[in-house]
């Protein structure tokens, strides 16, 4: 086997990409010589150029895998004395290192500014996992980088360049005698993947909570130079669409006085004489406040639609759309289904413009659709009422109470999102197909093979439709029946 197939047998590095350095002639007009450049190449790393760079032909810099067995340092002498060997800088660093992993490394070699070091797990780890542990042992020192990583590359060293780990002395290279390390070898018993996984979802959850400040902060600015001016008569409009904002943006509660007070006065309210007190502005906002804490538990669809009850209009409309229900065996669930979604639309009709308000932060665009009367309505919300919510659905569109919805979702990144219905205001009693399909399936006098053939379906189906394990839609019913009657 070459020298370059045991080094990849060994490493297992990422071969899809690697870097190379490249020497070019330094052009400034006050200094000579030569300046490095590196330059990431996309391509396969090859036995060819591993081979190279092992003997000391050329300088190739490799990435570590995802799932790797090595786990590399570099070693930096960063104290400016580039004497020839090994400083005692890089001595004292590498041996720091060896103190703390309590083991020596399976491989070290001599760098142009110090020592890398290698040590090769007995089983391959997540990389992550391994930097997560790492640098819990060597705690960030400057001078002691982990290196190779997925990200960030590392030089193949020339073979000659070998030393050994105790002593530091160069020696000949043996790829089979070398020692493999159990990763509690090298971390000890306190190596915690559960806590590296805490650890990741923290940071996950640090970074949206401040691009999501981020994004609040840029929304509410815009929100107020769409509102400004502020005007005597329309104060309380204004306030009640900025208070929500300022409220789920994070802001405190003298925050949103400070910003509310600077818009008023930038819309010259101070300067016409108009008597604002700060306390009274200050209490407002307090109570808002206490509102919207009260309230925080609750998600933001349901609301208080839950504690509305139907009139007899709603519950006679009800029952006019179960007529035509395809779900004969389904009706009581059928019925909960509507009467929560007769509830739902109550809501968004009878809703205060406190709760308009905060429907639009949350949802951009509901006052308009509202306009439009469309209501959102989710895909949460009616899975809670019915967990085949989407035959319910495909059935109120069939037949036209559900006249229209929007081919694609509305709403604002981490607060949801969903489509929109426009719901028919009139519920027509229509002719019930579906029950003169099923009448004349069950005095046909056919079988059920004799009723497939006739209608084109397998006589599995017919027996879905008659036991109504199948929802059945009226414009199907009216097509079959047509057949039927041939």
């Amino acid at each position: 086997m070459s020298l370059s197939q045991d080094w990849l047998t060994l490493f297992k590095p990422y071969q899809n990409k690697y870097v190379i350095s490249v020497k070019s002639k330094n052009n400034h007009l006050f200094k000579e010589g030569f300046t490095t450049e590196y330059k990431t190449i996309n391509e396969r790393l090859t036995n060819e150029l591993i081979e190279k760079a092992l003997k000391g032909k050329k300088s190739v810099h490799a990435f570590s895998s995802f799932i790797t067995k090595t786990l590399g340092f570099d070693i930096d002498d960063h104290s400016g004395s580039f004497e020839k060997g090994i400083s005692p800088e890089a001595i004292k660093l590498y041996n720091y290192l060896v103190s703390e992993l309590q083991c020596y490394p399976s491989f070290t070699f001599q760098s142009n500014r110090g020592l890398h070091c290698y040590y090769f797990l007995a089983y391959p780890i997540h990389s992550d996992l391994i930097l997560f542990e790492a640098n819990k042992k060597i705690r960030s020192i400057r001078s002691i980088e982990i290196l190779p990583t997925p990200n960030h590359s590392l030089k193949i060293d020339p073979l000659e360049n070998n030393l050994n780990p105790r002593t530091l002395e160069k020696e000949k290279v043996d790829f089979k005698n070398l020692t493999i390390y159990f990763p509690h070898e090298l971390f000890g018993s306190e190596m915690t993947p559960n806590e590296y996984k805490l650890e990741k979802e923290k940071k996950k959850k640090e970074g949206i909570e401040r691009a999501r400040n981020t994004f609040s902060i840029n929304r509410i600015e815009k929100l107020e130079s769409e509102i400004m001016p502020i005007l005597p008569t329309t104060s309380n409009d204004k306030y009640l669409q900025l208070i929500p904002a300022y409220y789920h943006s994070g802001l405190s509660e003298l925050e949103s006085l400070n910003r509310f007070k600077n818009l008023l006065w930038q819309s010259g309210y101070y300067r016409r004489g108009g008597k604002i007190s700060e306390k009274q502005i200050g209490g407002k906002i307090r109570s808002s406040y206490r509102t919207f804490k009260r309230n925080e538990s609750k998600s933001t669809f349901t609301g208080s639609y839950k504690n509305l009850e139907l009139n007899l209009y709603d519950r006679q409309r009800i029952e006019t759309l179960l007529l035509s229900s395809p779900f004969k065996r389904r009706n009581k669930q059928v019925t909960f289904f509507l009467e929560k979604l007769f509830g739902w639309i109550n809501y968004h009709e009878e809703m205060s413009p406190r709760e308009k308000s905060l429907w639009d932060w949350f949802h951009k665009g509901y006052l308009q659709k509202r306009k439009m009367d469309f209501i959102p309505l989710p895909k949460v919300i009616m899975e809670s009422w019915n967990s085949r919510y989407y035959e319910i659905v495909e059935w109120l569109e069939d037949i036209k109470f559900i006249l229209e919805k929007t081919n694609y979702q509305f709403g604002i990144e981490g607060n949801g999102k969903c489509r929109y219905f426009r719901f028919s205001k009139l519920i027509e009693s229509r002719t019930d197909y579906v029950r003169e399909f099923l009448g004349l399936l069950e005095n046909s006098g056919m079988t059920l093979r004799q009723l497939g053939e006739k209608l084109g379906v397998h006589h599995s189906t017919i027996s879905y439709w008659k036991n109504g394990k199948r929802g059945l839609s009226q414009g199907l019913a009216q097509s079959m029946l047509t057949k039927v009657k041939q």
